[in-house]
């Protein structure tokens, strides 16, 4: 079966999702990730290792400082929702025009799609 997954955010999003791309390789399927990384990752080697095809990969936020820019308001703020508005606001709501080409592409080229839980580009 072909079967496409997009996430995005941090390691801590990305590497559940580089695992399960990888147990769904292992199991015979072809398997497409497309990736929305906080960190600035090549994530090229990973899939090769881990007998996936890697998607489209792209960036939150212009460069390393934007986003540390962004840590910092999260940090500075006590309260969770606040911190959870500054995310979708500066980090997810700037790359949905490019997680929506993505997403695009990957029901165009799959039979099953699997996404984050909070990725609506996706759904």
């Amino acid at each position: 079966m072909k079967i496409g997954i997009q996430t995005w955010g941090s390691e801590g999003d990305i590497n559940p999702f580089i695992a399960l791309a990888s147990g769904l390789s292992n199991a015979g399927h072809n398997v497409t990730l497309a990736i929305t990384s906080s960190a600035r990752k090549n994530f090229k080697d990973v899939a090769e290792l881990n007998n996936f095809k890697l998607g489209t990969v792209d960036f939150i936020g212009k460069n390393e400082d934007s986003i540390d820019i962004i840590g910092k308001k999260m940090f500075e703020s006590a309260n969770t929702l606040s911190q959870l508005k500054i995310i979708f606001n500066e980090m997810f709501e700037p790359c949905v025009p490019a997680m929506y080409k993505t997403s695009r592409a990957l029901c165009e080229e799959n039979e099953l799609l699997i996404g984050h839980f909070i990725h609506h580009p996706l759904q």
